[in-house]
């Protein structure tokens, strides 16, 4: 996807990072996000758009940290064969 305004590119940012939220306060998996080409050749972003622009990027940080908190609980978890909420008794049939 090719954005051809800073208000686009945005647009596409704020909603990437939305669901990244979401995701994140839900538990769902399987996030899958847009492959986002941002706009080059715009110049500097317009000062109207600076405030927006900010809040995005501590959005972004903010859910940065959120996934690597939750990917490095995730690698500790598979390191010790722990399935978390969905450990419970295993069977096996003896009888052959």
């Amino acid at each position: 996807m090719t954005l051809a305004t800073w208000d686009d590119a945005l647009d596409v940012l704020d909603r990437e990072v939305a669901a990244v939220e979401e995701a994140l306060a839900t538990g769902a998996a399987g996030l899958e996000l847009a492959d986002v080409a941002l706009p080059t050749g715009l110049g500097r972003i317009p000062g109207h758009l600076v405030a927006r622009a900010t809040e995005i990027r501590d959005r972004q940080a903010r859910a940065l940290a959120a996934l690597s908190l939750v990917t490095e609980r995730a690698r500790r978890a598979m390191v010790l064969g722990d399935s978390g909420a969905l450990a419970g008794p295993s069977l096996f049939d003896q009888r052959g």
